[in-house]
């Protein structure tokens, strides 16, 4: 596990309407890498390889000002 840093985000977890489309997108924007759990659920890899900083959990309906 990676270690924690003062004022920094340790878990971010992203409601998403479409698994493959936010993956897509991420990878692309950001360079993420993604171990998925299912069809519900992808862990964001931490970009040394050292375990996960977040995860994308598919939702039906994401509230606005949201990620979808």
């Amino acid at each position: 596990m990676p270690a924690l840093h003062h004022h920094a985000i340790n878990y971010l977890e992203i409601p998403v309407k479409d698994m493959a489309g936010a993956q897509d997108f991420y990878r692309t924007a950001f360079d993420w890498r993604f171990t998925d759990y299912g069809p519900e659920y992808a862990g964001i890899l931490d970009p040394i390889g050292e375990g996960e900083v977040g995860g994308l959990r598919l939702e039906q309906e994401v509230q606005q000002g949201g990620a979808a």
